[in-house]
C-alpha cells in the first residue's frame, strides 16, 4: 500500500520585517514534502559531516548532448512498436505508485529518443512549458517519468532524479527495480530554497542520497538598480540533508 506523508520538521513560519517591508525566512523552520513505498530516513548534517561524506561519492556522468537518435528510434520501434512515436503514447506507465495505461495524441508535444542506458530508452519531451523525461524500461515495458535526465545505476536496477521540476520546485526521486516490486521516493524542499549540489553514496551497495540546498535573506538594492531588493550574500540559511 502506497505510504505518503508529510514530514514537518517544524511548523513553517515566516516573519515579517515591518523595517525591511519584506519577507524574512526563519532558518529554524524547516519542511519536506514525501511520497514513497519505501521507508527512508532523513537526517541533517554539519557541514563537517557533509564534507567527509561526500569523499567516498559516486562520480556523476556528464549529461550527453540532447538531440534525436534517429538509428536509436528505429531500433525502438522495430522492438516496441507505436509504444511511443514522436506524438504519441501506448504503453503502461508508473505513476503514483500504480501501474497505469495510456494512451493518447498530441502534435503539440513531440518525444525525442536522445539514448538507451542499460534496458531503458530515454526520450525529451519537448512541449510548451514542459521539459522532462520518459524512461522506457524494456524489462517490464513500463515508462516512467523524470524531471531531470535520469542517473542510471546498478545495471538498470536504480535510477535517480534530482534537480529542478515544473513550477519551480527542488526534488530528489529514486526508483529502485527488484523481482516484487519498483520501489519507489520522491521528496521536495521548499521552494524558496535553491539546489547547490547533490552527491549519491555507495555504502555497501545502499545508495544514500547527499543535498546542499540555500536560501539567502533579501536585503535593499543599492540605488540605481532596477530591483527594489536582492540576495543578501553574507546572510543565508544552508542546510544538508542525507537520504538513507
Amino acid at each position: 500500500m502506497k505510504l505518503i506523508f508529510f514530514l514537518s520538521l517544524f511548523i513553517f513560519s515566516i516573519n515579517l520585517s515591518a523595517q525591511d517591508g519584506f519577507v524574512r525566512t526563519n532558518c529554524g523552520h524547516f519542511k519536506l514534502n514525501i511520497s514513497s513505498n519505501i521507508h527512508k530516513t532523513i537526517n541533517f548534517l554539519s557541514e563537517e559531516s557533509y564534507r567527509k561524506i561526500i569523499k567516498d561519492s559516486i562520480q556523476k556522468r556528464r549529461m550527453p548532448t540532447i538531440k534525436e537518435n534517429t538509428d536509436l528510434y528505429k531500433e525502438f520501434q522495430k522492438n516496441f512498436p507505436d509504444k511511443l512515436t514522436r506524438h504519441c503514447v501506448n504503453s503502461k506507465f508508473f505513476q503514483n505508485d500504480s501501474i497505469v495505461f495510456h494512451k493518447f495524441c498530441d502534435s503539440a508535444t513531440t518525444l525525442i529518443l536522445t539514448s538507451k542506458e542499460y534496458n531503458f530508452y530515454i526520450f525529451k519531451v519537448k512541449a510548451f512549458e514542459v521539459g522532462n523525461y520518459l524512461l522506457f524500461n524494456t524489462h517490464d515495458q513500463t515508462i516512467y517519468s523524470t524531471s531531470n535526465y535520469p542517473l542510471i545505476l546498478d545495471n538498470g536496477k536504480t535510477v535517480f532524479d534530482i534537480g529542478y521540476a515544473y513550477g519551480g520546485f527542488k526534488t530528489a526521486k529514486y526508483y529502485r527495480f527488484n523481482d516484487k516490486k519498483t520501489e519507489y521516493f520522491n521528496f521536495s524542499i521548499p521552494p524558496n530554497y535553491s539546489l547547490k549540489d547533490f552527491k549519491i553514496i555507495d555504502d555497501k551497495n545502499r545508495k544514500k542520497i547527499v543535498v546542499d540546498i540555500i536560501t539567502y535573506q533579501l536585503k535593499k538594492s543599492e540605488p540605481g538598480s532596477k530591483f527594489d531588493y536582492e540576495n543578501d550574500v553574507n546572510d543565508y540559511c544552508r542546510k544538508f540533508l542525507l537520504i538513507d
